[in-house]
């Protein structure tokens, strides 16, 4: 290589590390929020075709604001004591109404034998005894019953004490069989629910994307640790949950829904510390848009201004196009 040809190659390094510091002149941004372009790159059919560029068109979607809250799954095992120990109690609550109901049938009918004469006065006393004694046992059966579910209710709530208490409940079998989980959802203080089924989306690593979609229960009774706001009982179908486990919460905060894009993060390139993404512009033209006021989307980007549904835009490939607009940027070695 001749000797002279090393400063201009070294000038070459020099102006791309700038280039790729501070990229391109940028146009100003037009009036309307509209986000600042680029000049863009020019290719011709073959080189997109050999680059493998996908170019797909913006869907419109709706997007609803959220506030980040925490939960926790519930151990059910109270609750599961506190039904076993109902049942137990509606059994001899049973058994006493009905050895009272048998007293109560000899009762009367000594008393009309008696009537006629036909039976001592014992045996319509030993008669009124049993049933004063069946009687006090089957009040006390049903009062038995009575604390048991206030004590599910001042520790659970009514609406959970009647998910463990009466029978045919499918929400407490599935949690049972864990095919769902109970979870205690403490809300940032001062944050109210819009409304009060108003369904939350969870999930056990704090990935928004995969959230999964948590059904409200009531309000809950008790509070969390942690976290002095609102709390409510919520359930999730989620397997990978276990007792005691925290989750992130995301709950939609109240107000108008918003009307932007979903904007694929396989679209975006990061530059000058920037997020962009090549909108085409006409054919062979491809423009490069800068990101702004993004909002986490699922495995997407919400953007509410500077797109439009139907704008085309660079899905793969991306990052091949913002390399050849700095390689066009970069001042042949020959030029003075």
């Amino acid at each position: 290589m001749p000797a002279d040809s090393h400063p201009k190659i070294l000038y070459r390094i020099a102006w791309l590390a700038l280039a790729l510091a501070v990229g391109p002149a940028q146009a100003t941004a037009p009036a309307g929020g509209a986000t600042p372009t680029t000049g863009g790159v020019d290719l011709d059919a073959g080189p997109i075709q050999a680059a493998g560029l996908v170019v797909e068109p913006l869907r419109a979607v709706a997007f609803q604001p959220e506030t980040t809250a925490y939960g926790k799954v519930l151990d059910i095992q109270p609750l599961l004591e506190l039904r076993v120990r109902h049942r137990a109690a509606r059994a001899e609550a049973e058994v006493a109404a009905a050895a009272l109901e048998l007293a109560q049938r000899n009762r009367e009918r000594l008393g009309t034998l008696h009537r006629e004469d036909i039976v001592a006065e014992r045996e319509l006393i030993h008669a009124e005894a049993q049933w004063q004694s069946d009687r006090a046992k089957a009040g006390a059966a049903r009062r038995l019953l009575d604390e048991i579910r206030h004590q599910a209710e001042q520790a659970w709530g009514a609406a959970v004490a009647r998910l463990a208490l009466d029978e045919g409940s499918a929400l407490f079998d599935e949690l049972l069989s864990h095919r769902r989980v109970l979870l205690l959802v403490a809300l940032p203080q001062g944050y109210a629910l819009p409304q009060r089924e108003t369904p939350l989306f969870i999930a056990k690593d704090a990935e928004r994307a995969q959230a999964v979609r948590a059904e409200a229960i009531a309000p809950a009774t008790q509070t969390d640790d942690l976290v002095q706001g609102e709390t409510w009982f919520y359930h999730a179908a989620e397997p990978g949950l276990r007792s005691g486990m925290r989750v992130q919460v995301w709950a939609p905060l109240a107000g108008t829904r918003l009307n932007g894009v979903a904007l694929p993060l396989a679209a975006v390139v990061w530059q000058g510390g920037k997020p962009w993404v090549y909108r085409q512009t006409g054919p062979g033209h491809f423009g490069r848009v800068e990101v702004a006021g993004y909002r986490d989307y699922g495995g997407a980007w919400f953007v509410e201004r500077g797109f439009a549904a139907g704008d085309k835009i660079v899905v793969t490939g991306a990052q091949t196009l913002l390399s050849e607009e700095f390689r066009s940027g970069i001042p042949d070695e020959d030029d003075d």
